[in-house]
This record gives C-alpha cells, structure tokens and sequence, in this order.
C-alpha cells in the first residue's frame, strides 16, 4: 500500500511483495514478465490519480496484463467526483 504518487521503485517494492511476484518472474517454463514495465505503469498511474484526486471518487483498472515487453490495461472504469 502507498499513497500517490509514488516513484517506480517503490511500485517495484510493491509488486515484488504480492504472491504473484513469483508467477512474474516466470515459473514452471514461463518466460519472466516484465516487472519493470508494471512498476512504471503503476507509478504512471498513481501520478494520474494524484493529479486528478478532486475529479475522481474511484478509478478500476482490470486487468493490467503483464508481459515480456511490457505491461497493458485493457479496460478501466472511472468514477467522476460528485464535485467535477
């Protein structure tokens, strides 16, 4: 957990502290994801969110696929602040 913003090093401490970790680091033959990548998205987002925290109650991003080059959000949804 951290407040935004955030830099990319600790989205990568965040990152490698979930379960999944393991799983991005590649296992049982499966090429390691980039955990770069995620990190930058993550703190990118996070920038965003602190830009934006008076227009925004509530942002859903899922999912954010994590690949070998690099880290995607497929879908989101955004809540609009009842003041915007």
């Amino acid at each position: 957990f951290a407040l935004a913003p955030f830099d990319e090093s600790k989205a990568m401490r965040m990152i490698e502290s979930l379960s999944v970790a393991k799983l991005l680091a590649g296992v049982r033959g499966e090429v390691p994801r980039n955990k770069a990548a995620a990190a930058k998205a993550l703190a990118a987002f996070s920038r965003m969110c602190a830009a934006l925290s008076g227009a925004i109650q509530e942002i859903d991003v899922n999912p954010l696929i994590v690949t070998e080059i690099g880290a995607q959000a497929l879908d989101a949804l955004v809540v609009p602040s009842a003041r915007s």
